[in-house]
């Protein structure tokens, strides 16, 4: 059972679904440019500051997974209406890929949609 605004990330065919219950990031809002350089921006910063990597360190979820070999990886959103759910793909694996230590270049395929479209109640 999911609640508003998870993230679902399966990695493999045989791997059950983990729920992250943070939403997703755009990565429109990553990075800035800032005196001729792209920098990471607060609210990015805030993101993955706040992200709940312990769920990535579950052995279970970690159990089987071969950080060294390439990956497909399947993310499931829970969103308001007008998202673009492609543009959570970035901030998803960046931090992903840093919490479980490999290259985000490893994962060679992405399977991205949208899980459920929920209320905006702000």
């Amino acid at each position: 059972d999911t609640t508003m605004n998870d993230i679902l990330f399966r990695q493999g065919e045989n791997k059950e679904y983990l729920v992250i219950p943070y939403r997703g990031f755009s990565n429109n809002d990553m990075y800035k440019v800032k005196n001729n350089a792209m920098k990471r921006t607060p609210a990015y910063n805030f993101y993955e500051n706040n992200f709940p990597k312990y769920l990535l360190r579950n052995k279970t979820f970690t159990e089987g997974l071969d950080v060294t070999k390439p990956m497909a990886c399947e993310l499931l959103y829970d969103h308001t209406k007008g998202y673009d759910v492609h543009n959570f793909i970035k901030a998803t694996l960046d931090i992903v890929s840093r919490t479980m230590g490999f290259n985000d270049r490893l994962i060679r395929r992405v399977s991205c949609a949208t899980h459920e479209i929920i209320e905006d109640n702000l």
